[in-house]
């Protein structure tokens, strides 16, 4: 298998909406509309700050995405105000959590890649390139959301759990963060 990452172009978006559906339910497939949860979670990027996407790529096929941002708090402000947002389970942390959250670690990532290509070094190449991409604008530290299946991964990738939350018994989302360098 030959694999690289390499900044996503206009014509990877099917294929990262189509990942992002296929891997969205903490990595296996989502249920109900695929096209519509696709939009949801990538779509901002691809409208917003195309340029902080980046995918890995296995054998001329995308196999996986990293979408970012390096300044969350006002990535979310221009979703509110340029985009129809919804509700995401962020919110169970609390407006004043995120806020300084953001502030602290201004940058966040987002990441997915296909079952059968995981384990085989390509996210960490993925958040090399977009780490270094980073810490050369400045940003110093950036965070993720994700939920008990995925904690693991980022602890692994250097990521320090800063909080979580149970918005359902026996659900957990976490929020980690790490430096960029």
């Amino acid at each position: 298998m030959s694999a690289l990452v390499r900044p996503a172009t206009a014509a990877d978006w099917p294929a990262i909406g189509a990942l992002c559906a296929e891997t969205g339910a903490q990595g296996e497939p989502v249920e109900g509309d695929a096209k519509a949860f696709a939009e949801r979670w990538v779509g901002p990027y691809r409208v917003l700050c195309p340029e902080w996407t980046f995918v890995a790529e296995a054998d001329g096929a995308v196999v996986g995405y990293l979408t970012a941002c390096p300044d969350t708090l006002t990535f979310e402000r221009r979703v509110r105000e340029e985009l129809q947002p919804t509700p995401d389970s962020r919110g169970f942390f609390g407006e004043e959590f995120l806020n300084s959250f953001w502030r602290e670690h201004p940058g966040h990532v987002h990441m997915n890649l296909r079952k059968a290509h995981r384990s085989r070094g390509l996210g960490g190449k993925l958040l090399a390139l977009c780490f270094a991409e980073m810490a050369r604008i400045g940003i110093g530290s950036v965070h993720v959301f994700c939920g008990s299946r995925a904690k693991g991964y980022w602890e692994k990738a250097g990521f320090k759990l800063a909080r979580s939350c149970e918005p359902m018994p026996g659900v957990f989302i976490h929020a980690l963060a790490r430096p960029t360098a």
